[in-house]
């Protein structure tokens, strides 16, 4: 009766996530009015400059996103785009993968989070095997540790970026000779297991 009685209280302290993204999609109207995001000050090419002009208060689906790399040779790794916000010491961003698509081996300067809240990225961190995060887990990437992230072919990824100010939200190619756009053909979920277990 007891194990029965954890096992609930377990559960019932358990999130469920498909409300945060639900909570995303909504067009709330948060700014002042007459106040606009300002897009200039910041690291980030194209990021918004928090508590500039006043606004403190931001809605993701309200602003424009920006490329998390350049498309020049040498330096483009990723597609991905990004809605980036940048205050004092840290940015945060609303991130998109399109399915089976995904950044190149790169690094950078700076921490980095990736909370994934739709879809499943693949990620690959220098030293260890790949893994598979999916909606409500938290993938972290050590600063200069080399990297890479893509979306399953499964849907596209939406996350939710934090990183500190030590660089921009731009990573640097391991392989500048390589860096000519981004990871194509990231398989399925079930074909990545499948390979998985076919190794094991």
């Amino acid at each position: 009766m007891a194990q029965r009685e954890r096992e609930d209280s377990k559960a019932a302290r358990r999130i469920t996530f498909p409300i945060a993204t639900r909570v995303l999609v909504a067009k709330p109207r948060t700014r002042v009015k007459g106040l606009k995001p300002v897009r200039s000050g910041t690291k980030t090419k194209g990021a918004y400059k928090a508590g500039a002009n006043g606004v403190h208060v931001f809605t993701f689906a309200e602003l424009k996103p920006t490329r998390a790399s350049s498309k020049k040779h040498g330096e483009y790794y990723t597609d991905t785009q990004a809605v980036v916000i940048e205050g004092k010491k840290i940015m945060v961003g609303m991130s998109h993968e399109k399915a089976g698509m995904g950044a190149q081996l790169h690094t950078h300067p700076n921490d980095q989070f990736n909370f994934v809240l739709k879809g499943t990225l693949r990620v690959q961190i220098e030293g260890q095997p790949d893994q598979l995060v999916p909606a409500g887990a938290v993938v972290y990437f050590p600063a200069g540790v080399a990297h890479a992230s893509c979306a399953t072919a499964d849907e596209d990824v939406v996350f939710y970026v934090c990183k500190d100010l030590a660089w921009s939200l731009a990573g640097i190619p391991v392989d500048k000779k390589k860096a000519s756009g981004p990871q194509r053909n990231v398989p399925s979920v079930r074909k990545l297991a499948t390979a998985r277990n076919a190794t094991s």
